[in-house]
């Protein structure tokens, strides 16, 4: 026999399904995202043409259990191959890879998943490299020097934007 609950644990509302609707959607949606990307690694790949960034951003990210590198590439042609290959969730690229230009960047964008997030880092962190960011389609921009600090919440907020948007189905009940 169910005996109640004492008062500090009964609800401020006088039945469950009131209770329910004053649960808002988007909590439990977030819930939902939190609890499979607690699951899932994030696949990372790291596009740099300096082998010493790309080893101490592995360092970095390999503290992170959720976070897996699955593939590092030196120029924007591996880049792209390894893109197709290996389809990761977030692409971390130097802007100014040797053989990086804005022209033959445009294009890594096709090679991404639809909902796969590029986030450009760049040692240099002025108006052209915002800009060279923005037309390549990055979803994120980070400043070299900042890495250490700011490169996993980065890769944390553009991973949960990977995940695809509820559909109106869930979003309704």
């Amino acid at each position: 026999m169910l005996r109640p609950l004492p008062n500090h644990f009964q609800l401020p509302f006088r039945s469950l399904s009131a209770y329910r609707r004053r649960v808002a959607i988007k909590d439990v949606i977030s819930f939902v995202r939190v609890a499979i990307e607690a699951s899932l690694p994030v696949k990372i790949l790291l596009a740099d043409d300096s082998e010493v960034i790309r080893k101490s951003i592995r360092r970095l990210l390999d503290r992170e259990p959720h976070l897996q590198i699955v593939g590092e590439a030196c120029d924007l042609a591996e880049t792209v191959r390894l893109t197709r290959e290996l389809q990761p969730d977030v692409l971390i690229m130097d802007l100014h890879m040797s053989s990086t230009s804005e022209g033959s960047s445009l294009t890594l964008r096709d090679h991404l998943q639809p909902t796969a997030r590029l986030l450009a880092i760049s040692a240099s962190n002025d108006e052209d490299s915002l800009s060279l960011a923005q037309s390549i389609g990055a979803d994120s921009f980070l400043d070299k020097m900042e890495l250490f600090e700011k490169l996993v919440p980065a890769i944390l907020q553009l991973s949960s934007e990977h995940l695809p948007p509820p559909t109106a189905k869930h979003a309704a009940s």
